[in-house]
């Protein structure tokens, strides 16, 4: 460990804040663009032609402008009179580049104050071959022939890439994109075509309808010889443009826009105004979907559903993704925060409409619908999301901050606010400040009676706080109700064993509430998931819980014993909750057949076995885990029914193997590998809802067995032999289950040869498959990539796609040996130092768990619970002090919701780790 420690002294030592060079004067606001792009009839050309004409007017005297501008070579600038006097004015004497993102124009003459003008900027474009601005897309046709595509992506302050403009999205303006191109090629816009006219030398020229007010980070683009289809639906022409290879399997597709669209505009109670929304299907497109106005991308196999080899499970996905880009031309397009530092907002409320709005849909059975969507929310967004920190997963975080305004304002205040504020604002950049204000308006208007009054305040609490969210609830002698939390007001409910019914939802404002109660014996806080935090109790009343859930599990809702058994098992590993109650708990889930329940217990419960894998309790553990799922596997099964059934037991199948394959149950390997045999060796069709579990957890028993490596390699041979993304991603996805390190490193050399047949797409996939999945693929990856991280970035063709991986890494590393080949990989790679600082941490708190009293306290309780011997490993020696009633409640809430350092029996996590940042900081501000 020592090697990372003098690694973070140097990252502290070279830390530096980089300055904000994007900001233009606001002495200019532009209206009108007309752009001019022309593009060879040969896509491979990496260079286009272009005329911006910008009518702007000036707020102020103008003798120099500045504009934002990336890679172009800016060949003249002139400037005109607007009308009625259409004259020349002055031109730019000289361009200079005052840095890679930003030109500035000096004029011959200055300009007037509030005058209207035209600027003409004649320059020359590179089409990038990363998957921003305007970038090159490839994919094979049916010949197996590379065909090229110009696509494009200016979220984000990427507009300047393509083009010079005023990148910011507080300057909207009106766009008239003619584009010149290959006659056999269709050219699409965010507007309807207009007209196409021949340009001569095999060239045309496509015009389209001119947009309204848009930013422009809301412009997309796409050239090609893509098939497209249209269907006229809510009187919009929707418009799928595809290779022809996969027209077939846009049926689902069509049926879900049809229906959703409907839904969405209802719910939104404003009818989208354009006349065709285009929806673009790209095989290596960076993200699952990117929304522009009236045109949404998409990643190919994520959206198309294939009867074939698709599973069930994906029409729910493909239902989300539609709803999150419908959504999204409302907000971040028709609406737009005049700050990209603001776009969480917009981010979190798409995240959490694309699960609620189906649910909301009146046509359909509102109760169901809403658990349904409610337990994936929880599982998909909320469940990763509460575990973070304010820089992490920022969209998932959001979204279930809303969750939690959503709940506690209620569903009338919340819809309608939303609707209020995309009708007053419709096709206008605006503050952060108006949002807030309808938000709490109408928050005001539907719940006349309630005290609280700054949501803003509670959002952006939530959102920005650092430490665990954690609520702790202890009773005292006297039925004094102490609650002590983060200095955030919070929306609370609770329920007691007095009275069946909930309290009222009560907004809490101190770190520290006291109230008093009937008598009972246990409480229940944030019920049903109410609020964004965790709760803690006092071990007496975690001990009454789990004897009324055992006496009687009908007075807890689903979502109750899911919660509690989340709660319990994080808290746990934060060192706030022994491990002692945490099993105590488990025991209940030897009777529970919820998928509810079981999805929480089954996330928690394999995030721990990584945590404690080669440790002398692992296999009481699995032992353990294989007994309280026993009667839950016996009714759900492993075998997928050829009758129909509820996507939920259909998820629950799927969880369910996961659980019991990891916990080496042998029915599920003697299933899983029995199945595999009859596909490999027979041709016998494997269910598409099961083949990815049956191809991975079906190698690990011939991998026990010593010929697992004949069945590696026919798997493999599947991979190579297949054109089908989807399918090909499935295969990719069970070959990192194998767990053996030499294998994994020569398939992973080989996607890099350049006779290989691997996509863009596919490369994320496969490292991904093999470092989740077990210690031998994370050394597998580490090794790969020390040898082979630049040739690896340019096949993946995504920059930034070795911060995603090492992030990821670094929460599964929990062994010395990884943390030592881990930290000479970062010393190979240019990563930003803050972000090093923050896995080595990451690293080193992993490896200290495993050293603290949590694995003791495991180890007791098996122990005491389990007729056994446990000799405790060398890597584990902590000795366990039993954890007592917290006695110091009335003073403060910092002891209780600030733990990251404490656990129960007192002693210090990651201890040298803490000495070494405080001398580290303290060298960095003296140096």
């Amino acid at each position: 460990m020592l090697k990372i420690f003098y690694l973070i002294f140097f990252v502290l030592l070279s830390s530096v804040k980089c300055e904000n060079e994007f900001e233009l004067p606001q002495n200019i606001l532009p209206t009108s663009y007309e752009i001019h792009l022309t593009f060879s009839s040969d896509l491979t050309n990496q260079s286009y032609n272009g005329i911006v004409k910008l009518c702007f007017t000036t707020l102020e005297k103008v003798s120099e402008i500045k504009l934002h501008s990336y890679g172009h070579e800016v060949n003249s600038t002139k400037i005109y009179k607007d009308y009625p006097n259409f004259e020349f004015i002055t031109e730019a004497t000289e361009i200079i580049h005052e840095n890679e993102h930003i030109i500035k124009l000096n004029l011959t003459e200055e300009l007037e104050e509030n005058e209207h003008f035209i600027m003409l900027i004649s320059f020359v474009g590179n089409v990038s071959s990363m998957p921003y601005g305007l970038f090159r897309s490839e994919c094979e046709n049916e010949n197996e022939e590379i065909e090229w595509q110009i696509a494009s992506n200016l979220k984000q302050f990427k507009a300047h890439y393509a083009f010079p403009c005023f990148d910011d999205p507080k300057y909207r303006a009106t766009f008239n994109i003619p584009i010149i191109h290959n006659q056999n090629h269709t050219a699409f816009f965010n507007m309807k075509e207009w007209i196409v006219h021949d340009h001569g030398n095999e060239l045309v020229q496509t015009n389209f309808l001119p947009t309204p007010l848009i930013s422009p980070s809301s412009l997309a683009f796409f050239i090609s010889d893509f098939l497209n289809e249209s269907k006229n639906i809510e009187s919009i022409e929707n418009t799928i443009v595809i290779r022809e290879s996969q027209v077939e399997k846009t049926q689902i597709f069509f049926d879900a826009i049809g229906k959703l669209l409907v839904i969405v505009e209802s719910f939104m109670n404003f009818n989208l105004t354009f006349d065709t929304l285009h929806h673009v299907m790209l095989p290596d497109y960076e993200s699952d979907i990117e929304s522009f106005y009236g045109f949404n991308y998409y990643r190919e196999h994520l959206i198309l559903f294939n009867p074939a080899i698709s599973p069930q499970t994906k029409e729910f996905s493909i239902h989300r993704m539609i709803t999150a880009g419908l959504v999204s031309q409302y907000l971040t397009n028709i609406v737009s925060f005049a700050s990209y530092n603001d776009g969480w907002i917009f981010n979190g409320i798409i995240k959490f409409l694309e699960y609620y709005i189906r649910a909301s849909d009146s046509s359909t059975d509102n109760s169901d619908n809403f658990r349904w969507q409610k337990v994936q929310f929880i599982n998909d967004v909320l469940a990763d999301a509460i575990t973070t920190t304010k820089n992490e997963r920022v969209t998932e975080r959001a979204a279930s901050i809303f969750y939690m305004i959503y709940n506690a304002i209620g569903e009338k205040a919340f819809t309608v606010a939303l609707q209020q504020f995309i009708a007053d604002n419709a096709f206008k950049t605006i503050t952060v400040d108006k949002f807030y204000e309808t938000l709490q308006a109408n928050y005001e208007e539907f719940n006349l009676g309630s005290t609280y009054g700054n949501l803003r305040e509670t959002i952006e609490g939530f959102m920005n706080y650092q430490k665990p969210l954690v609520v702790t609830v202890v009773v005292n002698a006297d039925n004094i109700l102490y609650i002590l939390k983060p200095n955030i007001t919070m929306p609370m409910t609770y329920k007691t064993s007095y009275s069946s019914n909930i309290s009222e939802i009560f907004w809490s404002e101190q770190d520290a509430v006291s109230k008093t109660l009937e008598n009972h014996d246990w409480i229940l806080f944030n019920v049903d998931r109410l609020g964004f935090y965790r709760v803690n109790y006092n071990e007496n009343n975690w001990k009454n819980l789990i004897s009324a859930i055992d006496e009687n599990r009908n007075l807890f809702s689903d979502m109750t014993i899911s919660q509690l058994i989340d709660d319990s098992l994080n808290l746990a590993r934060d060192s706030l909750l022994s491990y002692h109650i945490v099993f105590d708990l488990l025991e209940i889930m030897t009777l529970e057949t919820s998928y509810n329940v079981w999805n929480a217990a089954v996330r928690n419960l394999l995030e721990l076995n990584n945590r404690i894998n080669g440790l002398d309790i692992h296999e009481k553990f699995m032992e353990f885990v294989n007994t309280i799922s026993n009667k839950y596997v016996e009714e759900i099964g492993f075998d997928d029914p050829s009758s129909d059934e509820s996507l939920e037991r259909k998820f629950s199948r799927l969880q369910m193997i996961d659980i019991a394959c990891q916990m080496n149950s042998n029915e599920c390997l003697e299933f899983t590998h029995s199945k595999l045999v009859l596909y490999l060796d027979d041709g016998e069709p494997l269910s598409v809802n099961l083949e990815e579990k049956i191809l991975c957890y079906g190698l690990l028993s011939p991998f026990k067995n010593d010929n697992g490596t004949d069945y590696f390699n026919k798997i493999k041979d599947k991979l190579h032999a297949s054109k089908d993304v989807e399918y090909r991603l499935r295969i990719i996805s069970s070959l990192g289950c194998y767990p053996d390190r030499e294998i994994l490193i020569e398939f992973l050399n080989s996607t890099v040869e350049n006779d290989g047949k691997f996509k863009a797409s596919e490369y994320l996939h496969t490292l991904r498959s093999m470092y989740t999945k077990s210690n031998e693929g994370i050394d597998a990856v580490l090794t790969f990539l020390e040898n082979n991280f630049e040739i690896f970035i340019a096949k993946s063709k995504n920059k930034d796609i070795i911060e995603i991986i090492i992030k990821e890494i670094a929460r599964k590393i929990f062994n010395d040996e990884l943390a030592v080949k881990f930290t000479n990989l970062l010393e190979n790679l240019n990563i930003d130092n803050d972000l090093t600082l923050i896995l080595l941490s990451q690293i080193s708190e992993n490896i200290d768990w495993r050293k603290s009293s949590s694995v003791n306290q495991i180890r007791t309780w098996f122990q005491r619970n389990i007729e056994t011997t446990i000799e405790p490993t060398e890597e584990s020696t902590t000795t366990e002090l039993e954890t007592t009633e917290n006695t110091t409640i009335e003073t403060t809430s910092e002891d209780i919701t600030d733990p990251t350092t404490t656990d129960s029996s007192g002693k210090n996590f990651g201890y040298s780790f803490e000495i070494l940042l405080f001398i580290g900081v303290l060298l960095f501000l003296i140096i």
